[in-house]
C-alpha cells in the first residue's frame, strides 16, 4: 500500500527562515587572522578607542596572531590595523571607508563593534588605552599599563610592574604574588595580604571596584 506523506508549506517557510538567519549571523560578522613574527619587538601598544573588547594571552610561541571581529552597521568600513616601528607593534581600530556615518553616540553599537583577540609571547610590555572597551589578559608579561574610561580590567597571571587605570570598571586581578598599592574613590577595594611581593601593581579606579586575589 503506497502513502503519501503531506509537508505543511509552513515547515519550508520555516526551514528557509532558519538558513537565511544562520547565514546572516555567519556572514554578518568581518573576521581577520593575521600573525606577524616577533622578532625585535619589545613592545605592545594598542590603541583601544572605539574597541568593545581586547582580550590578550600569552603563549610560548615566537610570534604574534592577531585576530579581530568587527560587526555592525558598518562594519565594512572599519578594520583592525597593525604596524611596526622599530621595536613596537602598533594596533589601533582605522576608518578604511568614507561612507557617511551619522555621529550618534547612543546608537553607537549599532555603527560599529569591534573585538580583538592577541595572542603573544611571554614577558612581553603592553600597553593599552581605550574609551569604551573592557580588557581581559592572560599569562605572563614583563611590564602592563592599562588606561580605560569606561571599561573594567581583569588580568590574570603575573607582570613586574603593573599599572591599571579606571574610571567607571571594576579592576580584578588573580596573580600568585605581588606588592599591591590600590585605591578607588567610590568603590570597594579587597586585597589579599600577600608575603611575597617582588612585582608591583598600581591599581586606581574613580567608581570602580578592585579586587587582588592569589588563584584558587
Amino acid at each position: 500500500m503506497n502513502t503519501t506523506k503531506i509537508i505543511q508549506p509552513w515547515i519550508f517557510y520555516f526551514k528557509a527562515f532558519l538558513i537565511v538567519l544562520f547565514s546572516q549571523f555567519v556572514f554578518a560578522q568581518n573576521t581577520s587572522i593575521k600573525k606577524i613574527e616577533a622578532e625585535n619587538v619589545e613592545i605592545i601598544s594598542i590603541d583601544g578607542n572605539q574597541l568593545f573588547m581586547i582580550e590578550v594571552m600569552t603563549s610560548n610561541l615566537k610570534e604574534f596572531k592577531i585576530t579581530s571581529i568587527v560587526d555592525g552597521e558598518y562594519e565594512n568600513n572599519y578594520q583592525i590595523i597593525s604596524s611596526l616601528d622599530e621595536n613596537t607593534l602598533n594596533i589601533k581600530l582605522e576608518r578604511v571607508a568614507f561612507a557617511e556615518i551619522e555621529d550618534d553616540k547612543r546608537n553607537a553599537h549599532k555603527v560599529i563593534d569591534a573585538k580583538l583577540l592577541l595572542e603573544i609571547p611571554k614577558k612581553m610590555n603592553l600597553s593599552i588605552i581605550s574609551d569604551i572597551a573592557s580588557v581581559q589578559l592572560d599569562g605572563n608579561y614583563n611590564t602592563i599599563s592599562i588606561q580605560l574610561r569606561q571599561g573594567y580590567c581583569n588580568l590574570n597571571g603575573s607582570s613586574k610592574t603593573t599599572s591599571i587605570n579606571t574610571i567607571d570598571g571594576n579592576i580584578s586581578v588573580i596573580t600568585e604574588e605581588a606588592d599591591v598599592r590600590a585605591i578607588s574613590n567610590k568603590g570597594s577595594v579587597n586585597v589579599y595580604p600577600y608575603n611575597l611581593k617582588t612585582s608591583i601593581y598600581n591599581l586606581r579606579s574613580i567608581n570602580g571596584d578592585i579586587s587582588v586575589r592569589r588563584p584558587d
